[in-house]
């Protein structure tokens, strides 16, 4: 994910496709500057669901596309999208 994406930016970007209960994006403690991946949590399945299949791969205009994938703690046989409630979002 371009270093130029931040929190707010991602947390108004999902919000189109539902509430958002949580952006969790990593910072850099040496060079202050967020990390390359994030996650954003949706209390309703189905919201996360949408914006997995609308946004992946999807380039927000500052030079590389995004990918998105179930979040990190979603079991393999949670992987079916009906299971999915937050997301991984990187490059």
């Amino acid at each position: 994910m371009p270093e130029q994406i931040t929190p707010e930016m991602l947390k108004k970007l999902f919000e189109c496709y539902g509430e958002v209960s949580n952006v969790y994006q990593p910072m850099d403690l040496k060079t202050r500057k967020f990390r390359n991946f994030a996650f954003v949590r949706f209390p309703d399945k189905r919201c996360a669901v949408n914006a997995w299949k609308d946004l992946d791969d999807v380039n927000l205009g500052v030079g590389r596309n995004i990918t998105i994938a179930p979040g990190a703690r979603t079991s393999k046989k949670s992987l079916y999208p009906s299971t999915v409630s937050h997301i991984y979002i990187g490059a």
